[in-house]
């Protein structure tokens, strides 16, 4: 492995059937780009998820089993159990408070695990895996094979940017952007040092991810903290029991990211970000 980079979108997708408005589908997802490598064989993995952190664990572990594990995934005798790596990534918190959390994972466009049934975005992923260098082009490539086969689909996507991960074999730079109604925290930090590359890809998907998921409860806190301000909601409910779990998953997630800080030579850049509520 030369130089690794992955690269997540958070993206909005629209599949809107011209001939009947009441089957038009809207999707929000995260959509993680994994190119993994080993000796001659090549797979192209993509993660969908609900939730930006969800996405980046799950990536943290698919690149640690495909490099310390068994290698290329379709070349297995006994295939990886995704369900149970999903499960292994759901923090207690998202387990009690999200619903409406879900993943589906991709080799070489095919599906190989979905949490939730997902028929368009498994047929987007096909063609998105004819056009690696050009995600853009699977969808008006889709729109068109839809149209072929009689079916009417319009197709709308936005993307934007959450984190691009570069590794140039003597240090590491990630890129996060965490985007809100109010302001965005951009922020990039750079690893040097640590035993191994491959801990070192992986510690920087994590400690993304942690980042990411405690900008995300500072919005959420200073959300139900207003709310209560005002005299919306109240004191011992559930939200104000949701807002005191939020504060301490924060703390915990901090305490991960200093223990990775720990392994490695770190720099921010403008600065470290600040998700505690003073």
């Amino acid at each position: 492995m030369s130089s690794f980079q992955a690269s997540l979108l958070r993206e909005k997708i629209t599949f809107t059937d011209e001939t009947d408005d009441s089957k038009s589908v809207s999707i929000r997802s995260n959509r993680l780009s994994l190119t993994l490598s080993k000796a001659t064989l090549s797979e192209q993995i993509v993660i969908r998820c609900q939730n930006i952190h969800g996405a980046l664990r799950m990536g943290a572990k698919t690149f640690l089993n495909f490099y310390r594990g068994g290698g290329p995934f379709s070349q297995r005798p006994e295939p990886h159990n995704w369900e149970r790596q999903w499960l292994s990534v759901i923090s207690d918190y998202d387990e009690r408070y999200n619903d409406s959390n879900w993943v589906s994972v991709y080799i070489n466009g095919n599906c190989v695990f979905s949490s939730k049934k997902m028929t368009y975005l498994g047929i987007l992923e096909q063609y998105a895996n004819l056009h690696k260098d050009n995600y853009e082009n699977s969808i008006g490539t889709m729109e068109q094979a839809l149209k072929e086969t009689g079916k009417a689909i319009k197709i709308d996507n936005s993307t934007s940017v959450a984190t691009v991960l570069t590794d140039e074999v003597d240090f590491l730079r990630c890129g996060v952007i965490h985007r809100t109604t109010a302001r965005d925290t951009i922020f990039n930090f750079l690893l040097n040092g640590g035993d191994t590359r491959t801990n070192r890809i992986s510690h920087a998907f994590l400690m993304a991810s942690n980042f990411l998921e405690a900008l995300n409860l500072r919005y959420l806190i200073l959300n139900i903290s207003d709310r209560i301000d005002r005299g919306e909601l109240f004191l011992k409910s559930k939200e104000d029991r949701k807002m005191h779990e939020a504060t301490r998953r924060q703390g915990d997630l901090n305490r991960e990211i200093r223990e990775y800080e720990a392994l490695y030579s770190v720099r921010f850049r403008p600065e470290r970000p600040e998700f505690f509520i003073d």
